[in-house]
Protein backbone atom coordinates (compact mmCIF):
# COMPACT_ATOMS: atom_id res chain seq x y z
CA UNK A 1 0.00 0.00 0.00
CA UNK A 2 1.31 3.45 -0.91
CA UNK A 3 1.61 6.10 1.74
CA UNK A 4 -1.43 8.32 1.54
CA UNK A 5 0.58 11.43 2.36
CA UNK A 6 2.94 10.66 -0.53
CA UNK A 7 0.00 10.13 -2.88
CA UNK A 8 -1.67 13.38 -1.80
CA UNK A 9 1.60 15.23 -2.34
CA UNK A 10 1.95 13.69 -5.80
CA UNK A 11 -1.58 14.73 -6.77
CA UNK A 12 -1.05 18.27 -5.45
CA UNK A 13 2.18 18.55 -7.45
CA UNK A 14 0.42 17.22 -10.54
CA UNK A 15 -2.39 19.75 -10.21
CA UNK A 16 0.12 22.54 -9.62
CA UNK A 17 2.21 21.58 -12.63
CA UNK A 18 -0.68 21.17 -15.08
CA UNK A 19 -2.15 24.57 -14.20
CA UNK A 20 1.18 26.43 -14.27
CA UNK A 21 2.72 24.63 -17.27
CA UNK A 22 -0.08 22.97 -19.24
CA UNK A 23 2.08 22.67 -22.38
CA UNK A 24 4.52 20.52 -20.42
CA UNK A 25 1.79 17.95 -19.74
CA UNK A 26 0.74 16.35 -23.01
CA UNK A 27 -1.32 13.13 -22.78
CA UNK A 28 1.75 10.88 -22.74
CA UNK A 29 3.17 12.80 -19.76
CA UNK A 30 -0.06 12.31 -17.84
CA UNK A 31 0.03 8.59 -18.70
CA UNK A 32 3.63 8.38 -17.46
CA UNK A 33 2.62 10.07 -14.21
CA UNK A 34 -0.13 7.49 -13.72
CA UNK A 35 2.31 4.66 -14.44
CA UNK A 36 4.84 5.99 -11.93
CA UNK A 37 2.20 6.39 -9.23
CA UNK A 38 0.87 2.91 -9.98
CA UNK A 39 4.33 1.44 -9.55
CA UNK A 40 4.24 2.47 -5.89
CA UNK A 41 1.66 -0.20 -5.16
CA UNK A 42 -1.50 1.73 -4.34
CA UNK A 43 -4.47 -0.28 -3.17
CA UNK A 44 -7.42 -0.86 -5.44
CA UNK A 45 -9.40 1.93 -3.79
CA UNK A 46 -6.43 4.31 -3.91
CA UNK A 47 -6.02 3.51 -7.61
CA UNK A 48 -9.68 4.32 -8.27
CA UNK A 49 -9.32 7.69 -6.56
CA UNK A 50 -6.04 8.42 -8.34
CA UNK A 51 -7.78 7.80 -11.68
CA UNK A 52 -10.37 10.41 -10.70
CA UNK A 53 -7.56 12.84 -9.85
CA UNK A 54 -5.93 12.11 -13.21
CA UNK A 55 -9.17 12.92 -15.03
CA UNK A 56 -9.32 16.22 -13.12
CA UNK A 57 -5.70 16.93 -14.12
CA UNK A 58 -6.61 16.30 -17.76
CA UNK A 59 -9.46 18.81 -17.49
CA UNK A 60 -7.16 21.33 -15.81
CA UNK A 61 -4.54 20.90 -18.50
CA UNK A 62 -7.08 21.40 -21.31
CA UNK A 63 -8.55 24.47 -19.63
CA UNK A 64 -5.20 26.19 -19.06
CA UNK A 65 -3.94 25.33 -22.58
CA UNK A 66 -6.50 27.80 -23.93
CA UNK A 67 -4.87 31.25 -24.14
CA UNK A 68 -8.32 32.82 -23.79
CA UNK A 69 -8.38 31.97 -20.06
CA UNK A 70 -6.50 35.20 -19.50
CA UNK A 71 -5.46 34.52 -15.88
CA UNK A 72 -1.71 34.39 -15.43
CA UNK A 73 -1.03 35.59 -11.91
CA UNK A 74 -3.32 33.41 -9.80
CA UNK A 75 -1.82 31.02 -7.26
CA UNK A 76 -2.04 27.40 -8.42
CA UNK A 77 -4.85 26.41 -6.05
CA UNK A 78 -6.88 29.35 -7.29
CA UNK A 79 -6.22 28.20 -10.86
CA UNK A 80 -7.61 24.78 -9.95
CA UNK A 81 -10.67 26.45 -8.47
CA UNK A 82 -11.13 28.70 -11.52
CA UNK A 83 -10.95 25.77 -13.95
CA UNK A 84 -12.81 23.00 -12.11
CA UNK A 85 -13.78 24.19 -8.65
CA UNK A 86 -14.74 21.94 -5.75
CA UNK A 87 -15.00 18.76 -7.87
CA UNK A 88 -11.21 18.90 -8.30
CA UNK A 89 -10.70 18.55 -4.56
CA UNK A 90 -13.29 15.83 -3.83
CA UNK A 91 -11.14 12.87 -4.90
CA UNK A 92 -8.23 14.22 -2.86
CA UNK A 93 -10.50 14.45 0.19
CA UNK A 94 -11.70 10.89 -0.42
CA UNK A 95 -8.09 9.73 -0.74
CA UNK A 96 -7.15 11.50 2.50
CA UNK A 97 -10.16 10.01 4.34
CA UNK A 98 -9.30 6.54 3.11
CA UNK A 99 -5.78 7.00 4.43
CA UNK A 100 -7.05 8.27 7.77
CA UNK A 101 -9.08 5.08 8.14
CA UNK A 102 -6.17 2.76 7.31
CA UNK A 103 -3.13 4.66 8.59
CA UNK A 104 -4.37 7.27 11.08
CA UNK A 105 -1.95 10.05 11.92
CA UNK A 106 -2.11 13.68 12.90
CA UNK A 107 -0.72 14.70 9.50
CA UNK A 108 -3.46 12.79 7.67
CA UNK A 109 -6.08 14.17 10.03
CA UNK A 110 -4.88 17.68 9.14
CA UNK A 111 -5.04 16.82 5.41
CA UNK A 112 -8.62 15.59 5.80
CA UNK A 113 -9.61 18.63 7.84
CA UNK A 114 -8.12 21.08 5.33
CA UNK A 115 -9.56 19.36 2.27
CA UNK A 116 -12.94 18.88 3.98
CA UNK A 117 -13.15 22.62 4.59
CA UNK A 118 -12.41 23.36 0.90
CA UNK A 119 -14.99 20.83 -0.35
CA UNK A 120 -17.78 21.42 2.19
CA UNK A 121 -17.12 25.03 3.32
CA UNK A 122 -17.24 24.04 6.97
CA UNK A 123 -14.96 22.56 9.59
CA UNK A 124 -14.31 18.84 9.67
CA UNK A 125 -16.08 17.25 12.64
CA UNK A 126 -16.96 20.70 13.99
CA UNK A 127 -13.29 21.62 14.28
CA UNK A 128 -12.09 19.02 16.78
CA UNK A 129 -8.37 18.31 16.89
CA UNK A 130 -6.52 15.06 16.25
CA UNK A 131 -6.07 14.20 19.93
CA UNK A 132 -9.81 14.50 20.57
CA UNK A 133 -10.60 12.53 17.41
CA UNK A 134 -8.13 9.74 18.18
CA UNK A 135 -9.42 9.42 21.74
CA UNK A 136 -12.99 9.07 20.41
CA UNK A 137 -14.53 6.82 17.87
CA UNK A 138 -12.47 7.96 14.91
CA UNK A 139 -15.62 8.33 12.80
CA UNK A 140 -14.69 10.23 9.60
CA UNK A 141 -18.17 10.13 8.06
CA UNK A 142 -19.20 13.68 9.04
Amino acid sequence: MSSTLALLGAVDRLYQQVVTDPVGWPPHALAEWAEEIGAGGPTREQTRLLRRCLRVAERLQRYWMDPATGVTSAEWRSRVDIAVGVPAWRPTLDLARLGLETEPSEALFDEVAGRFRVVHSRYFMDGIDYQTWSAGSGDTSR
